[in-house]
C-alpha cells in the first residue's frame, strides 16, 4: 500500500478533515458508508456519507485536524471561516449539549493521538478521492500492525 501514497506527500487541508473525520468514527465506534473529495452535492469540497452513531468527537475531528494542518489560531474563529456547513451546523448541537468545551479537548486529543492515521488516509483520499469505510479500516489495521 505504501507504493499506492508516496506519490502524495502533502494532503489538502480538504482531505485532512474529511479523512478526520473518518479516522475518528473509525476508532470510536462510528460507522459511514464512505469519504470522498468528489461529493455529490454543490457547494461542497468533501464530505463523510452514510454516517450512523455520530459522537461529538467525531464531528469536531474535521474542524480541528484542519486547523491543526493549517496552523490556525483558535478553533472556533477557524470553525465559522473555514467549516464546512454541516460542521457549523453539527457544532451547534453540541454547543446545546453544553458540554462543547469537553468535547473540543476530547476530539483534540483523538485527532493527536490518531495523527498518523489521519494522515494516512488523507494522501489515499487525494489519491483515490473516495475510500469506503472498509479501506478506511483497512489504512488503520495496516498502520497499527507496523506499529506493533
Amino acid at each position: 500500500m505504501s507504493s499506492d501514497i508516496s506519490v502524495i506527500e502533502e494532503p489538502s487541508g480538504i482531505a485532512v478533515h474529511e479523512a478526520a473525520h473518518a479516522v475518528i468514527h473509525a476508532v470510536g465506534g462510528g460507522n459511514f458508508r464512505y469519504v470522498t473529495l468528489r461529493p455529490r452535492l454543490a457547494g461542497r469540497s468533501g464530505h463523510v456519507y452514510g454516517v450512523v452513531n455520530a459522537g461529538p468527537a467525531a464531528i469536531l475531528a474535521g474542524p480541528l485536524a484542519k486547523a491543526i494542518w493549517e496552523g490556525a489560531e483558535g478553533f472556533l474563529t477557524h470553525m465559522i471561516e473555514q467549516g464546512g456547513c454541516d460542521d457549523i451546523e453539527l457544532f451547534f448541537e453540541v454547543v446545546a449539549l453544553g458540554e462543547e468545551g469537553e468535547w473540543i479537548e476530547r476530539s483534540g486529543e483523538l485527532v493527536i493521538k490518531h495523527w498518523d492515521e489521519i494522515l494516512m488516509v488523507a494522501r489515499m483520499l487525494e489519491r483515490r478521492r473516495t475510500l469506503t469505510a472498509l479501506q478506511v479500516r483497512a489504512i488503520l489495521t495496516e498502520l497499527s500492525k507496523e506499529t506493533a
